[in-house]
Order: C-alpha cells, then structure tokens, then sequence
C-alpha cells in the first residue's frame, strides 16, 4: 500500500506542475542506479535558459519553458535531448571506470585484490548448493591479462565439516532489456581441488590457488562456492538441517554483478538462466516508483579474487 501512495504521489506532482514543465530522473544505464549531483542546462532557441543539478528519491521538475536539454557529470558522458525526446528516466552512460583494488606489497610480486569490502548485511546469507544456483561476475577492466592466486570468501560460523570447490564460469551476457539481463550458457573452466570447512570456522576463509587462472584482458568470469557434502564427526556423509547448512555471507554492494536463478511462484520452478538481481531492483524502482531501493536491498556474495597483472 505504502509503495503504491509513493508511485501515486509521484505521477500527480508531475500532471500539476505547469503545461510547460518536464519531469525527469537521470539514471545509470549499466546499473539502473540513480544518479545525483548530474548538471542540467535548458534551452529556448539555441539560447540558455535556466540550470539545475539533478537530486535522487524525487523528481527532477522543470518550470521553465524550453524546447532541448543537456546533462553532464565528470564521469558520464554528455547527452543532450530535445524536449519531445526527454522521457521521465534519462539513462547517462558512464565514462570513467572506478575499480575496487588494493595493492598488497609482496617480495616476489604486487598482488591487486578485487572484488567489493563493504559491510556484511545482518542475517543475510545463503547457503552452498551442489549446483549453480548464484555467482558473483569479476570483470577483467584492464587491457593486459590477469592471473587469479588467492580467493578469500566469507562464511558464517560453520556447523558441520564441509567440503566445497570454487568454481569459475565463462559465459554469455544477454543484453539489458526492461531490467532484465541474463547469464546464459555458463561453462566451467576451473575448479579448485575440493576445500574443507571445519566446525566452528566463521569469517573470512583464503584459499590458495597455486596453478593461477589466467583472465584475459577485457573478459568476464563468474565466480561460485559450492557444496560437495557435509560429514559427521566420524566422517560419513550427512544431510543437516536448513538451520546448520554452511553459509556464504553477503554484503552491501555497489554493483549489478551478482546473478542468481529465481523462483516461480505459482510452479516452484527455478529460471533455467542466472539473472542479474540487482538489476532488477534499481530498475523496478526506479521506473515505478521514482525512487531509490533501500541500500540494504542491494547485495552481493562476499567474494574477493587477488590477482597479478
């Protein structure tokens, strides 16, 4: 009921304003995140008529009469529209790339560690699986190959021993369409050698990877933690209950690389593709609500890959 008020209140703040007004948010067209702090110009026969910096959770309105528009942020690229062209989202595409990297000294070499450390998401985790179920997308941004070493995840604490592997997936992005973009075909090219979990163990987990795996330059691989099974303490295989199964932790996210099968509601059914989730929840707010999604919504497996370039 509450979101259906937001969307209501939303659409009648846009048809009271003025003839002449335009409403409008500016939107990632990677990520379907919000974009704040973007500058906008108006125009009225080829001269300048009014400026304004673009906020988020609200509507950008303008009052002013014009017939074109600009926008431009340090890290998008500049677009420009005509009035008639100008619709309620404008997507800016990004034009700068920020990497989430570390340097870690090292006698022998300089190891780069990448992948998101933010804050761990209270109660939010999800179990290992025999199957692909949910991975998280590392993206070789560089223009030379990389070389994976070491991989550090993050469990809760661990009720019974488990064993798991890491797996690496090559694959196929579908396009964005509507919100929606899938991973298709995934392939496995790498597997760890099957990894043990001992009872009690909780945090941060490294795991060596002393062959390396090779990502070449401006590739994608999508990484996934899964089971191979559980063993009592005499060693004979188990199936626990939900509560004691191991769990990889999540946490906030950044980014729209964190894919993952969905359930039908209706059928119980998995989709057959991973599907890009929080994709999905940038786009579902931002196009009918006009609003941001709470960032404890956005999420990802914690998963850190280090590398050598």
């Amino acid at each position: 009921m509450k979101l259906h008020y937001t969307l209501y209140t939303f659409l009648l703040t846009a048809f009271i304003s003025p003839v002449f007004s335009q409403s409008f948010i500016t939107v990632d067209e990677d990520t379907y995140e919000f974009i704040a702090d973007v500058n906008y110009s108006t125009f009225k026969n080829n001269k300048l008529v009014s400026k304004g910096v673009t906020v988020i959770n609200e509507l950008n309105t303008i009052k002013t009469d014009f017939d074109s528009i600009s926008f431009s942020r340090l890290d998008y690229e500049t677009a420009g529209f005509k009035k008639k062209e100008l619709d309620s989202l404008v997507f800016l595409k990004k034009s700068t790339i920020y990497l989430d990297e570390i340097v870690i000294s090292n006698t022998k070499n300089d190891l780069t560690v990448i992948g998101e450390q933010n804050r761990f998401v209270k109660h939010q985790a999800n179990s290992l699986s025999k199957e692909l179920l949910y991975g998280l997308v590392f993206r070789n941004k560089w223009d030379t190959d990389i070389t994976v070493t070491k991989a550090d995840i993050f469990v809760n604490k661990v009720k019974h021993k488990t064993a798991y592997t890491i797996k690496f997936y090559t694959f196929q992005e579908s396009f964005i369409m509507n919100g929606n973009q899938d991973i298709k075909n995934p392939e496995p090219v790498f597997t760890t050698d099957t990894l043990f979990l001992d009872p009690r163990t909780k945090g941060k987990v490294t795991i060596d990877i002393p062959q390396g795996f090779v990502l070449e330059a401006g590739e994608n691989i999508l990484v996934s933690v899964e089971l191979v099974d559980y063993y009592d303490d005499e060693g004979n295989i188990i199936n626990p209950e939900f509560k004691d199964l191991t769990k990889l932790k999540f946490q906030l996210s950044d980014r729209a690389d964190y894919f993952a099968k969905l359930m039908n509601q209706n059928t119980h059914e998995l989709t057959p593709n991973l599907r890009n989730i929080n994709l999905i929840i940038n786009y579902d707010f931002a196009h009918h609500f006009f609003k941001k999604p709470h960032k404890s919504s956005i999420v990802a497996p914690a998963i850190l890959l280090y590398i050598v370039k």
